[in-house]
């Protein structure tokens, strides 16, 4: 991505929707850190705190992936529950006991 996204501008919607583009075919996890990466924080202070946690929670777990401590399908399935929870509302991450 050669644009970047001001952290403000986003809504969980579409963060939702980069990340069911994502998953469309397997995991396109080369397209989710594009989209990380093009991420300007400059705005973070009135940015929605939803949008925050999200994408938080989704540039964490793309580095556990990165760095070997996700298997591609434990990726998927994270990543799926932002694709499907439509209410803003982030559990603490599952246990990987």
């Amino acid at each position: 991505m050669s644009r970047l996204i001001q952290i403000e501008r986003l809504s969980t919607a579409q963060v939702r929707a980069t990340v069911r583009g994502a998953l469309k075919h397997g995991v396109d996890s080369e397209a989710i850190v594009d989209w990380l990466t093009a991420i300007d924080w400059g705005g973070v202070e009135s940015a929605d705190p939803s949008v925050l946690e999200i994408v938080g929670l989704v540039e964490l777990w793309s580095t556990e992936y990165a760095e070997g401590d996700l298997t591609a399908a434990q990726y998927a399935d994270r990543l799926s529950t932002v694709r499907v929870n439509p209410s803003n509302q982030y559990s603490p991450l599952p246990s990987t006991s």
